[in-house]
């Protein structure tokens, strides 16, 4: 459903979008859906009661795939309820969604473009990731309602400190002078601890 929020920063966009209108530029302005792919799936898989691994045994693709695309659009009218009664000056007639295929070959179009370019590369960054959903995660999926929850965590990490010689100097060299390490794992506290054959290695 469409919120304050929204309202707010549309009006910002049409702001600008009427700016340079009446500068003389020729503004073209269309309606999107972006059908947010992960959210619309939990969603799913809750109201049909099946999970990831059920897609393809007790429903197929197909019938999963149109699911989804009904209820990603199941707001629409209230959508363009707001966008009349707010005077947001954009074409709904046909707007695009994310989840059509001409959006998403053109998608792919452009990113062979620049890849044909040499505009891509390859690198390395750390990526948020959710085990239970098998994918990664955008940063509106990390500030959804529900993504948190406080746990009480009873693991206790010790600290040793590495002794330096000439076989351990390479880690003093890359981290500096008070080189730690750190065994995770320990029982809580209130446990007896009781050293097995493959413990202290």
């Amino acid at each position: 459903m469409p919120g304050i929020h929204h309202v707010i920063s549309r009006a910002v966009k049409d702001l600008v979008c009427r700016y340079k209108t009446m500068q003389g530029f020729q503004v073209k302005r269309k309606g999107g859906w972006d059908t947010h792919g992960l959210p619309v799936e939990i969603g799913v898989e809750k109201m049909l009661g099946i999970t990831k691994e059920d897609i393809g045994k007790k429903i197929s693709i197909a019938e999963y795939n149109d699911t989804c695309r009904r209820e990603v659009l199941k707001f629409k009218d209230k959508w363009d309820e707001l966008t009349r009664k707010m005077g947001y000056w954009v074409d709904l007639r046909d707007p695009y969604i994310t989840f059509d295929n001409n959006y998403i070959e053109s998608l792919w179009w452009a990113l062979k473009t620049l890849y044909n370019k040499g505009f891509l590369y390859k690198s390395v960054s750390i990526q948020p990731y959710s085990p239970a959903a098998g994918t990664g995660l955008s940063s509106a999926e990390l500030n959804m309602p529900g993504t948190y929850k406080d746990v009480k965590d009873t693991t206790i990490v010790a600290m040793f400190k590495a002794v330096q010689s000439a076989q351990s100097q390479f880690l003093f060299d890359a981290a500096g002078n008070d080189r730690c390490f750190s065994w995770p794992g320990l029982p809580p506290p209130d446990t007896a601890f009781q050293p097995g054959p493959d413990r202290g290695r």
